[in-house]
């Protein structure tokens, strides 16, 4: 008498292959994720890369235009600016609209509450602003889709207790770069002039708080 045999060879293959594919899916899946994982880390270390070229960008043409000013006191009250300035809504390309005088205004108030300088207490002005586009040509790709702003403020180590003069040469200066999808980076420098003329002019210290 023989045996009946249920599973033949066919259907040992075919379970043996239905074993594998949700481990094929799994893996298949693992690399995708990997895949995508790694798109998103270039791309954020790419847009750190560009939001960190914008502030150089804004801070060395801020400099630029203050090296060529004998006396800092008119930039502090607002008689003088820089020639970056765009007239241009500022919106982003992602339609973001970029609120100068709320910026501006919460930049006061942030400075205000951790001063120490009493009557001495920095009084920022904004100095520059535009796309930077505007500002650096394109090198032969897209335009990058960020906003810059500056500011410029009198020491308040000076002890002449007044924000809008300038009186022992030294000025900060802050830029803030804004970008599609929230992104923002700030850097800021100490300006001091050592002698007169733009070769005189010296940045003392310098802070990129990412």
């Amino acid at each position: 008498m023989h045996k009946v045999c249920w599973y033949s060879e066919s259907g040992t293959s075919l379970l043996a292959v239905l074993m594998i594919v949700p481990v094929v899916a799994i893996l298949a899946g693992a690399v995708v994720w990997l895949s995508s994982a790694e798109a998103i880390f270039s791309a954020r270390h790419r847009e750190s890369v560009e939001a960190r070229f914008a502030l150089a960008a804004a801070l060395e043409r801020a400099v630029a235009d203050l090296r060529e000013l004998p006396d800092w006191s008119p930039v502090l009250g607002e008689v003088v600016g820089s020639g970056f300035v765009e007239s241009a809504e500022p919106r982003l390309d992602d339609g973001t609209t970029i609120d100068l005088n709320r910026l501006d205004a919460r930049l006061q108030q942030r400075s205000d509450a951790s001063s120490r300088w009493g009557a001495d207490s920095p009084a920022w002005v904004r100095f520059a602003w535009g796309r930077l586009d505007t500002l650096v040509p394109p090198g032969g790709g897209p335009p990058l889709p960020l906003y810059l702003v500056v500011w410029v403020a009198d020491d308040g180590a000076d002890g002449d207790g007044n924000p809008l003069v300038d009186s022992n040469a030294v000025v900060q200066v802050r830029a803030e770069v804004f970008g599609p999808r929230g992104r923002r980076r700030i850097a800021s420098v100490m300006l001091a002039r050592i002698a007169q003329g733009p070769a005189g002019v010296r940045r003392v210290s310098w802070s990129d708080q990412g």
